[in-house]
């Protein structure tokens, strides 16, 4: 049985989408004199309710920093549209379905919840099913490699995407891994799940090697995913990190999307040695205009998984550096996304199943604050086989405690000045003191002896506190100047544009 919406209606439900907006929409995406016509209004238009109308307690530099964002969203469609980039089924798929149900939101259910609980839930799901790779890349995060068959039963997958659109109103999916190519359950593979959800967009995070011409066609056909291929700058650091010859495979996977019209982007991990290969402008006109990537994801490296090493992190100075680089670009019309430095645009860190953020389960079904959180307190297979829901789950102390830690630094303020400085926000790799009290207070447990051999070691206790230290002396300067300062000086304009 194909599913839809939530289990009702699903395909039907599309043939009942308006079709004189399915028209007007197809018209826009289909000529470039529309289209730029509809992006000048709607950059006009977003600046209007997201800065200028915007009642939200926030730094007005910050309502800013996420219109850029917005903004750079937007003109990477058009530019991906300019170049014919989107099959004509793929933007059908994108108009119903990432625009309808994943942007505009299921309010209902959303409202429900609220209603019962007082807050929102999570707007989006992560999950990793499958642990193992094809690949063995240095201080993997996963710890992944060939010879692992930790697998979530693919049942269980779609109870869990079932719940998520039934009792959160989710409709957008994030598939990591280890590699999600290589993920088969139950006589299913990942491919086979895009396929019968077609009321939710995917994004999967992939090395790119498995990515064959008749992978790109089911993409195609479902229209529902989009890779996300992972990098690690260019040619010769890819190589040397993933093994030598993956860029040229990644080359050929994206050709082959490229022929089948699928949307896709990039994922790069930063380290201390590659960093400044994300500084570099030739990346913007590698990823995005050479090879054609609508997005482009930055991740910095995490001392977890595979060969813990604190020292492998980008330098506090390079991470001030990749800060500002990556606004420029921004501001440029480049939708780069950087999870470490963009808790600006964010309200702060987005994990452990927040309003606005999302929630995450390894394939062992651990329920973890955070991909970059190996410990946990809450297994989902536990959950269900007990008759409980992915609420019992998110309700759990160790979420609920994350999630009080985030509102008490990052959102939810009565004034700008009390809100923490959202360049650091990352509660384990920033405030790694604050984040190891709520695990011991949680009994949060390591998932493997990677993350326990962390919590043994004196040492690496003492470097996460220094770098801690470090990256609030080079950074809270930045925060207090461009952003409450700022802020407290167009204080006196706003009372008198009220008063008036």
């Amino acid at each position: 049985m194909k599913r839809g919406n939530g289990g009702n209606g699903g395909v039907k439900g599309y043939r009942g989408w308006s079709r004189p907006f399915l028209k007007a929409a197809r018209m826009a995406t289909a000529f470039p004199f529309s289209r730029r016509i509809l992006l000048s209004w709607a950059e006009k238009k977003l600046l209007q309710v997201m800065v200028e109308r915007n009642p939200e307690v926030r730094p007005r530099a910050a309502k800013l920093e996420s219109y850029y964002m917005v903004r750079a969203v937007l003109r990477s469609i058009a530019r991906t549209l300019d170049s014919g980039g989107f099959s004509d089924h793929v933007k059908d798929v994108i108009l119903r379905v990432f625009l309808r149900d994943v942007l505009m939101g299921d309010a209902p259910r959303r409202k429900s919840y609220i209603e019962k609980y007082g807050f929102a839930p999570p707007t989006f799901l992560r999950i990793s099913p499958y642990q193992g790779c094809n690949l063995r890349c240095k201080g993997c995060y996963a710890a992944s490699e060939g010879k692992q068959d930790n697998t979530l039963d693919y049942s269980i997958v779609q109870k869990v995407l079932d719940q998520a659109r039934e009792l959160w109103g989710a409709r957008f999916f994030v598939i990591s891994g280890g590699e999600p190519l290589l993920y088969k359950s139950e006589g299913k593979t990942i491919l086979d799940l895009f396929e019968a959800n077609p009321d939710s967009y995917f994004l999967m995070y992939t090395n790119g090697t498995l990515i064959d011409e008749e992978t790109a066609r089911r993409l195609e056909r479902a229209g529902n995913a989009t890779p996300a291929i992972s990098v690690e700058g260019f040619r010769e650091e890819t190589d040397a990190r993933r093994g030598k010859g993956v860029f040229d495979r990644v080359l050929a996977a994206v050709e082959r999307l490229k022929a089948a019209g699928v949307p896709y982007g990039f994922s790069g991990t930063i380290t201390r040695e590659n960093a400044g290969c994300f500084l570099d402008e030739r990346l913007v006109r590698c990823y995005f205009h050479e090879l054609g990537g609508v997005y482009m994801w930055l991740f910095h490296y995490m001392p977890i998984g595979r060969d813990i090493s604190v020292d492998f992190q980008p330098t506090p100075e390079q991470r001030k550096a990749l800060f500002l680089k990556q606004r420029e670009w921004i501001r440029e019309g480049y939708f780069l996304v950087d999870f470490w430095n963009d808790g600006i645009v964010t309200d702060g860190c987005i994990c452990a199943g927040r309003p606005g953020g999302y929630f995450y389960i390894d394939w062992d079904g651990n329920v973890l604050p955070c991909v970059f959180i190996p410990y946990t307190t809450v297994n989902i297979e536990d959950v269900f086989a007990a008759g409980g829901t992915l609420n019992d789950a998110l309700h759990s102390p160790f979420l609920k405690n994350m999630r009080a830690w985030q509102r008490d630094f990052s959102y939810m303020k009565s004034s700008v000045r009390e809100i923490g400085n959202q360049i650091t926000c990352c509660p384990i790799r920033d405030h790694h003191g604050a984040f190891r009290k709520i695990l011991e207070k949680n009994g949060g447990r390591p998932t493997d002896e990677n993350a326990a051999r962390a919590l043994r070691d004196p040492e690496y206790l003492r470097k996460m506190k220094e770098y801690d230290r470090k990256i609030a002396q080079i950074t809270d300067p930045i925060w207090q100047k461009e952003y409450l300062e700022e802020e407290e000086k167009a204080a006196p304009e706003k009372q008198a544009a009220a008063g008036a």
